[in-house]
Protein backbone atom coordinates (compact mmCIF):
# COMPACT_ATOMS: atom_id res chain seq x y z
CA UNK A 1 0.00 0.00 0.00
CA UNK A 2 1.38 3.45 -0.85
CA UNK A 3 2.80 5.37 2.11
CA UNK A 4 0.68 8.43 1.39
CA UNK A 5 -2.42 6.40 2.32
CA UNK A 6 -1.03 5.93 5.84
CA UNK A 7 -0.27 9.55 6.61
CA UNK A 8 -1.33 13.08 5.89
CA UNK A 9 1.95 14.93 5.35
CA UNK A 10 0.23 18.18 4.45
CA UNK A 11 -1.95 18.12 7.57
CA UNK A 12 1.00 18.78 9.89
CA UNK A 13 3.49 21.60 10.03
CA UNK A 14 6.82 19.76 10.08
CA UNK A 15 10.05 21.38 11.24
CA UNK A 16 12.17 18.73 9.51
CA UNK A 17 11.81 15.74 7.23
CA UNK A 18 14.51 13.09 7.26
CA UNK A 19 14.77 10.50 4.52
CA UNK A 20 15.96 7.00 5.33
CA UNK A 21 18.44 7.15 2.44
CA UNK A 22 20.14 10.28 3.86
CA UNK A 23 19.14 10.01 7.51
CA UNK A 24 22.63 10.14 9.03
CA UNK A 25 23.55 13.35 7.18
CA UNK A 26 20.07 14.83 7.75
CA UNK A 27 20.29 14.08 11.47
CA UNK A 28 23.77 15.60 11.77
CA UNK A 29 22.50 18.79 10.10
CA UNK A 30 19.52 18.83 12.47
CA UNK A 31 21.84 18.44 15.49
CA UNK A 32 23.62 21.64 14.45
CA UNK A 33 20.31 23.52 14.61
CA UNK A 34 18.91 21.85 17.75
CA UNK A 35 21.49 21.77 20.59
CA UNK A 36 19.33 19.41 22.67
CA UNK A 37 20.12 16.65 20.18
CA UNK A 38 23.89 16.91 20.68
CA UNK A 39 24.08 13.76 22.85
CA UNK A 40 21.88 11.65 20.61
CA UNK A 41 23.20 9.28 18.00
CA UNK A 42 21.80 6.99 15.37
CA UNK A 43 23.96 4.02 16.32
CA UNK A 44 21.15 1.67 15.29
CA UNK A 45 21.26 3.10 11.77
CA UNK A 46 24.25 1.07 10.52
CA UNK A 47 22.38 -2.21 11.11
CA UNK A 48 19.34 -0.70 9.44
CA UNK A 49 21.45 0.29 6.41
CA UNK A 50 22.82 -3.25 6.13
CA UNK A 51 19.30 -4.66 6.33
CA UNK A 52 18.09 -2.14 3.75
CA UNK A 53 20.90 -3.09 1.37
CA UNK A 54 19.76 -6.73 1.51
CA UNK A 55 16.15 -5.65 0.98
CA UNK A 56 17.19 -3.44 -1.96
CA UNK A 57 18.91 -6.40 -3.62
CA UNK A 58 15.79 -8.53 -3.20
CA UNK A 59 13.57 -5.71 -4.47
CA UNK A 60 15.77 -5.28 -7.54
CA UNK A 61 15.62 -9.01 -8.20
CA UNK A 62 11.82 -9.00 -7.97
CA UNK A 63 11.42 -5.84 -10.08
CA UNK A 64 13.49 -7.49 -12.80
CA UNK A 65 10.82 -10.20 -13.14
CA UNK A 66 8.11 -7.67 -14.05
CA UNK A 67 7.08 -6.92 -17.60
CA UNK A 68 7.39 -3.28 -18.70
CA UNK A 69 3.59 -2.93 -18.43
CA UNK A 70 3.59 -4.37 -14.88
CA UNK A 71 6.48 -2.13 -13.85
CA UNK A 72 4.72 0.96 -15.21
CA UNK A 73 1.53 -0.01 -13.37
CA UNK A 74 3.47 -0.38 -10.13
CA UNK A 75 5.13 3.00 -10.60
CA UNK A 76 1.77 4.63 -11.34
CA UNK A 77 0.27 3.10 -8.19
CA UNK A 78 3.07 4.61 -6.10
CA UNK A 79 3.35 7.89 -8.04
CA UNK A 80 2.51 10.07 -5.03
CA UNK A 81 5.13 8.25 -2.95
CA UNK A 82 7.70 8.98 -5.66
CA UNK A 83 6.78 12.65 -5.48
CA UNK A 84 6.57 12.76 -1.69
CA UNK A 85 9.99 11.15 -1.19
CA UNK A 86 11.65 12.72 -4.25
CA UNK A 87 12.35 9.40 -5.94
CA UNK A 88 13.20 9.19 -9.63
CA UNK A 89 10.95 6.75 -11.44
CA UNK A 90 13.79 6.06 -13.90
CA UNK A 91 15.70 4.41 -11.03
CA UNK A 92 13.03 1.73 -10.95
Amino acid sequence: MPVWRHCAPCALNYDAVLKVETMQADFEAMKEKIPQLANYSLSWLQKSIQDRDAEDAESSRLLATLSPKEREGLIERYELDFELFDYNRDDF
